[in-house]
C-alpha cells in the first residue's frame, strides 16, 4: 500500500506522454514483485455490486461481464501512483493484439467525498474511451474493495477543511469475462500484463481455464 498526496488531476496527461514516450514494452523486463491471483479451483468469483459512473449513472460491476477487466483502486487526488498506473493501463490496452486490446480499465474511486461523477468524468477524459470512473460512498466502496482484497483509509487534514491524504492498495486487479479474479499486477511489466489478459480473452464463456500466468 502507498501513500497518496493531494496533487491535481494535471499529472496524468504527464505521465500518461511519459509512459507512451518511454521504451517498447517488449524492452521491459518483467518485475519479479507481481503477484499471481490464488490458483485454487473454483476462482474468486467478485460479488455483483452497484456504484455511480463518471456520466452519473447507476453501474453495475455485472455489467463488466462479457470481456476482460483491469480494475483498479485510486483517486483524482492522487498525484503520483494513481495516474501513472492509469496511464500505463491505457498502453496496456492499446496493445497490437486485439484480445488484449479488448480489456476494459475500470477506476473505483477510495475518495467519494471528493470524486463526484463529474470530477471523475474530468479526470478521465484524458484517457482512453474504454476508461469507467466508479465513485460512491466510501463505507460502501470499502466493503466492494474487501473482495480483491484491496484497503484504503484517509488521513488526517494538516489544517480543519483542508487537503488530506489518502492511503490506498495500488494493485491492479484482473477480472475474467465471467467476473472472477484471475490476477493481481504490483508493478508488472507491460508486455506480461497484455500476455495475461490475451490468456483469458482466449477462454470461452462456458471454459474455465489456467488461471493466467504473471511472470
Amino acid at each position: 500500500m502507498a501513500n497518496r498526496g493531494t496533487g491535481g488531476g494535471a499529472a496524468l496527461l504527464i505521465a500518461l506522454t511519459l509512459t507512451c514516450a518511454a521504451a517498447p514494452p517488449a524492452a521491459r523486463p518483467a518485475s519479479s514483485t507481481a503477484v499471481r491471483a490464488e490458483d485454487a479451483q473454483p476462482y474468486k468469483t467478485i460479488d455483483d455490486f452497484e456504484l455511480t459512473d463518471q456520466d452519473g449513472t447507476p453501474f453495475k460491476f455485472s455489467q463488466l461481464r462479457g470481456k476482460p477487466a483491469l480494475v483498479f483502486f485510486g483517486f483524482t487526488h492522487c498525484p503520483e501512483v494513481c495516474p501513472a498506473t492509469l496511464a500505463k493501463l491505457v498502453v496496456v490496452t492499446n496493445a497490437a493484439d486485439p484480445k488484449a486490446d479488448s480489456a476494459t480499465i475500470v477506476m473505483i474511486s477510495v475518495d467519494g467525498d471528493r470524486d463526484t461523477p463529474a470530477a471523475m468524468k474530468a479526470y478521465l477524459a484524458q484517457l482512453s474511451a474504454r476508461c469507467i470512473g466508479l465513485t460512491g460512498d466510501p463505507h460502501a466502496v470499502r466493503q466492494i474493495a474487501a473482495q480483491f482484497p484491496a484497503v484504503f483509509f484517509k488521513g488526517l487534514p494538516e489544517k480543519p477543511g483542508g487537503p488530506y491524504a489518502v492511503e490506498h492498495t495500488s494493485q491492479v486487479y484482473l477480472i475474467d469475462r465471467r467476473g472472477r479474479l484471475r490476477a493481481t499486477f504490483l508493478n508488472e511489466s507491460i508486455d506480461a500484463m497484455r500476455r495475461a489478459i490475451a490468456e483469458i480473452a482466449n477462454e470461452s464463456q462456458e471454459t474455465a481455464g489456467p488461471t493466467a500466468a504473471v511472470h
